[in-house]
């Protein structure tokens, strides 16, 4: 008897030991023990483009205008928008960069123009089609 609760004694106490030293601290998924977490990656800097397209005659603001980009930092977008009722529009998350915009819409005759995107600002571009 003394035996049994020496050793169920020593399996307690190996096993309150043993709790002290789990760690919580969170690892990658699939790293092994002992590796440290890597940092964050810095998030990506872009810039956002706005503007509004307005009829020259009337200086009426065109809804469904489309606005095109081609370009970018050398790499080809192909990115569109259209305007609001209010004429207006706004693209986001535009890698800096030039680009060609071309902005239509139907009965109207396009404007095509270079336009530079910066990290971490808005750019504001204002378009006046006229009419065929």
């Amino acid at each position: 008897m003394k035996r049994i609760f020496s050793l169920s004694a020593v399996l307690g106490l190996a096993l309150a030991t043993s709790a002290c030293f789990v760690t919580t601290s969170p690892r990658p998924m699939g790293s092994p023990p002992g590796t440290p977490s890597a940092p964050a990656p810095a998030p990506a800097v872009n810039g956002m483009l706005v503007g509004t397209i307005i009829d020259v005659a009337t200086q009426q603001p065109i809804d469904r205008a489309g606005i095109e980009l081609n370009g970018g930092g050398g790499r080809g977008t192909g990115k569109n928008a259209q305007t609001d009722t209010t004429g207006t529009f706004k693209m986001p998350e535009l890698t800096p960069g030039a680009y060609g915009m071309r902005c239509s819409r139907e009965g109207y005759l396009p404007q095509e123009q270079t336009i530079q995107i910066r990290a971490g600002e808005t750019t504001q571009i204002n378009c006046a089609l006229r009419k065929k």
